[in-house]
């Protein structure tokens, strides 16, 4: 899969927030010459159709980051982004749909942060929520995706590899044990934090365990029939890991999973036997990796042992006092999410994560 190039917006694209009035044209601002390392999937309007994007300036005009099927995220200040639905000016066919499946997975999206938030730690290696409404989610501000950070620094060190990869099963794992799969692995959705560890994000795709993916991107997930990307459970995740990790690995995306890995060493057997699904879940993956990393990198393997959450309890509340004053000061909606998702979490075990 090749992935969306960046391509600069039309003077004619305006920016209007969901729930006010707020302007802001493309030919007025410098915004557009900023996005950062984050914006891997660029919105690429079509030439006839006039977008506004959903970004809330009002009283703090934000920095745009990036925009995908669920909606647009742009900056609140150096510590916290927001997200929530896209709009747009004209409606060609389709366009309304689209309008209102943004909204959809926006508030579905909240309710699963709402989920999260239930827990007693929040996991190190899933991106931090401070407050989630019906149409907003205020979360930590990343570094950048792992699509940009692999495509300016490949070759990554494979202390950073295993790393990375350590995270994202770790962090998949503790998810599997919510009852729920995050069902949309790849580079974009992984982002890198300001003290290099990896944090997934994008749940709008979330799935119970045993149920079927809808949506997916091959090669991460194979579409098996039209709207049918198989049942979403640790095998389906282990495919898209193997796809990330061969990503990492040589700053190329797979199309499909033929590719050969033997020169990948090691890792090259996990990926293999990843793609195939031999895996029994995660957990053995994981088992393997650091199996593998004790063989290879013990010194590796020490540093993995002790990742930590890098937000305190006194900073997180802090910073869900900023996105409450956000809200006030541009007026905006400050409702509960209204999907009921209670019904994803029925863990058998207390949480728990290294």
């Amino acid at each position: 899969m090749s992935h969306p190039k960046r391509s600069s917006l039309p003077a004619t694209t305006t920016i209007n927030c969901f729930s006010c009035s707020t302007r802001l044209s493309a030919a007025d601002t410098d915004t557009y010459s900023q996005i950062r390392p984050m914006d891997q999937l660029q919105l690429q309007p079509q030439p006839s159709v006039v977008v506004r994007v959903v970004t809330c300036f009002g009283v703090s005009r934000g920095e745009f980051i990036s925009h995908g099927s669920a909606g647009v995220v742009f900056t609140v200040n150096q510590d916290i982004v927001v997200k929530t639905a896209s709009r747009f000016d004209s409606h060609p066919p389709g366009y309304a749909e689209e309008e209102e499946y943004s909204l959809r997975r926006i508030r579905e999206e909240s309710a699963v942060f709402d989920i999260l938030a239930k827990e007693e730690n929040w996991h190190p290696n899933i991106v931090r929520c401070f407050l989630h409404t019906s149409d907003y989610i205020f979360m930590e501000r990343a570094q950048e995706d792992m699509y940009g950070h692999v495509t300016r620094n490949h070759p990554l060190s494979q202390h950073s590899i295993y790393t990375f990869l350590d995270g994202i099963m770790n962090a998949v794992c503790w998810l599997e044990r919510l009852g729920i799969i995050h069902g949309d692995l790849r580079p974009p959705n992984i982002l890198i934090g300001y003290k290099g560890q990896v944090k997934l994000c994008d749940f709008d795709n979330i799935c119970r365990l045993g149920d079927y993916i809808q949506v997916g991107n091959d090669p991460y997930y194979e579409e098996k029939e039209p709207g049918d990307f198989g049942v979403a459970d640790g095998r389906s995740e282990q495919a898209a890991i193997g796809c990330c990790a061969y990503f990492m690995s040589t700053g190329t995306e797979p199309e499909d999973r033929s590719y050969d890995t033997s020169h990948l060493s090691m890792l090259g057997v996990i990926i293999h036997k990843s793609w195939k699904k031999e895996y029994s879940s995660i957990k053995a993956m994981s088992e393997e990796l650091m199996a593998t990393i004790s063989q290879e990198t013990p010194a590796v393997s020490h540093s993995i042992q002790n990742v930590q959450e890098d937000i305190s309890t006194a900073r997180h509340e802090e910073l869900v006092i900023q996105c409450r004053q956000y809200l006030s000061l541009n007026n905006l909606p400050s409702h509960p999410p209204p999907t009921d998702m209670s019904n994803l979490v029925q863990p058998s075990d207390p949480i728990t994560f290294k």
